[in-house]
């Protein structure tokens, strides 16, 4: 996060059926909940699709 408290996190899964177990997920509706009421007063949360990726790595 940098100083002004914004960030960003991502989270990659095999599929969309995975995604929706994990927001399902008892403990992580849990933790969820707590940061909502703890931490955050907003968020956005953007679902994309990943179609290509590509890496480099200087010589």
């Amino acid at each position: 996060r940098g100083s002004d408290g914004l960030g960003i996190t991502v989270s990659y899964w095999t599929d969309e059926a995975s995604a929706k177990a994990w927001r399902d997920h008892p403990e992580h509706m849990a933790v969820r909940d707590a940061g909502r009421d703890l931490w955050y007063s907003d968020y956005s949360l953007h679902v994309a699709e990943v179609t290509r990726s590509y890496d480099w790595e200087k010589p």
